[in-house]
């Protein structure tokens, strides 16, 4: 669910609560990792923590609008990379740029 500056308290409710009707969801908030040490220092070498890096990394506009536009289009690719992943099971590789999948 994406909320927009523009949307309204009792909009987002009312979506928050479609959702809710739909069955199983998730809510993972970590919050030893704003009380403690960062964990994923212990859990990820350095290249693998700039690799995350690199994948989560969220460029700032001016314009909260676009800064939000781009995150969405990011984590939209993120969740089909992660999809094409879990079915292919590695048999294809995605290309950063398009949605082309090819061959490996």
């Amino acid at each position: 669910m994406t909320v927009q500056s523009s949307d309204s308290l009792d909009g987002v409710a009312t979506r928050l609560r479609e959702i809710l009707h739909r069955g199983n969801i998730i809510l993972d908030v970590d919050l030893d990792y704003f009380s403690t040490a960062n964990p994923f220092l212990a859990m990820y070498t350095g290249q693998q923590l700039l690799a995350l890096s690199k994948l989560y990394h969220l460029e700032v506009y001016d314009d909260i609008a676009m800064t939000m536009r781009k995150r969405k289009e990011q984590l939209d690719w993120l969740e089909m990379a992660l999809k094409l992943a879990v079915e292919t099971e590695g048999s294809h590789t995605l290309n950063e740029n398009t949605e082309e999948t090819s061959e490996k």
